[in-house]
């Protein structure tokens, strides 16, 4: 264990990704923690040792952070525009689909977790089924999908994109509104 000197913050373990990692880890029950790598592996790690229980290669860099279900599923997205599906036990692929191009954001979940919700760098806006990965809707907007989305009470979904709006879809992928911000522009990208 390393220490700074005049703290009591220590750093008792650390796990090289070989590459660098910049979604949040997802801890889960049974001291585990999921974290995906520019490398395009998503690791399982035992939270107390640090060690790998398994690993999945993913077909591109893995940016965003992994959303867990209650019932042991694992989704995530990569730069590729794939969304994948795991099992949380034992890292098998339990389904993937391509959906348009590079997946930055962490899915939300419906509030029955039969749907999975994401955006990516298509434009569009995906809802899944949970169970087998089937893309049941999209919605195209006319900006980047960069961030994650949120879900309501009333299974109602926001996200927004570098279009400079905020939107608000039904469960049926159904506009509700948009909301336009006035954005601002990053060196020649515009957000």
């Amino acid at each position: 264990a390393s220490c700074l000197v005049g703290s009591e913050m220590c750093i008792r373990d650390s796990f090289d990704t070989g590459d660098k990692v910049i979604a949040t880890p997802t801890i889960a029950t049974l001291g585990r923690v999921y974290i995906g790598s520019y490398n395009g592996i998503l690791y399982c790690l035992d939270q107390e040792s640090g060690s790998v229980i398994w690993q999945f290669e993913a077909y591109d860099e893995i940016e965003g952070s992994v959303t867990l279900t209650n019932n042991g599923k694992l989704l995530f997205g990569d730069l590729g525009g794939f969304l994948y599906c795991l099992s949380s036990e034992n890292g098998d692929l339990i389904w993937e689909v391509e959906a348009g191009q590079r997946i930055y954001s962490t899915p939300a979940l419906s509030l029955n977790e039969e749907f999975a919700y994401f955006g990516g760098f298509d434009r569009k806006f995906y809802s899944i089924d949970v169970s087998n990965g089937t893309i049941v809707w999209s919605y195209q907007t006319s900006g980047y999908l960069l961030g994650s989305p949120a879900v309501d009470e009333n299974n109602e979904i926001y996200f927004s994109a570098s279009d400079r709006k905020l939107y608000k879809l039904n469960s049926s992928g159904e506009l509700q509104w948009t909301y336009s911000t006035s954005g601002c522009r990053i060196g020649p990208l515009e957000f």
